[in-house]
């Protein structure tokens, strides 16, 4: 497995309030991805996000060889350690992947907010996460951690066997870009070696991303 990832200030925004997360190890069971996207209207949304990343890894490192990785559960406690707080104004969209290192175990997808989760293959891209957030406004969230009314159902989380090559995972202003450059970005990912992939996809979108554009892309297998 591979991966490459990298985080871009928006050209409308005074600090990057995004965050990447891999937790990746030899010895683990899954490897866990993840982005989040702090809400850029409230003033502590980047201490949300450090905040989620410290619960990810503390979860990672005590559940690494767990074959029965409980995903929701791993976003309540991210949810409850942003409410519990000394931080008000605090909130963060999640997109997470968890690959596992066995093929007969599922591939585990789990959302909230408008962060994204895509499925790449060699003849296509496929969003695999259903973006929260009302008709027509991107920016008007209707789920993210941080929520005091939080429950398991309003969690976007599917599982399925390695169907994939590779994956994406990114916020908006990474796919605001992506969206519309679908078949440039896709040749890039599939002739593209890992290790100058973060700079090209970098250099592609530097100066045109107005919110903060963050990306995770993770190639299981050579396509």
């Amino acid at each position: 497995m591979q991966y490459s990832f990298g985080s871009l200030k928006g050209l409308e925004r005074s600090s990057n309030k995004d965050g990447i997360a891999v937790f990746a190890a030899d010895d683990s069971f899954y490897d866990i991805f993840a982005v989040f996207d702090g809400v850029s209207s409230l003033k502590n949304s980047k201490h949300a996000v450090n905040m989620s990343i410290g619960v990810l890894r503390s979860f990672y490192n005590k559940n690494k060889k767990n074959s029965n990785v409980n995903i929701k559960y791993l976003m309540e406690m991210m949810n409850n350690k942003i409410l519990s707080s000394k931080y008000s104004d605090a909130a963060t969209t999640c997109s997470l992947l968890a690959i596992p290192k066995v093929a007969y175990y599922p591939v585990i997808v789990a959302s909230l907010g408008d962060s994204r989760v895509y499925g790449v293959h060699s003849q296509y891209v496929e969003q695999l996460t259903i973006d929260h957030s009302t008709p027509g406004g991107t920016n008007n969230l209707t789920h993210y951690l941080g929520m005091t009314n939080f429950l398991y159902q309003d969690i976007n989380y599917i599982e399925f066997m390695k169907g994939f090559s590779s994956y994406l995972l990114c916020t908006d202003g990474f796919y605001s870009f992506f969206e519309h450059n679908k078949s440039t970005i896709h040749s890039a990912f599939l002739k593209t070696n890992s290790n100058k992939l973060s700079a090209i996809l970098k250099d592609k979108i530097r100066g045109k991303n107005e919110d903060d554009a963050s990306f995770i892309y993770v190639r299981v297998e050579n396509v």
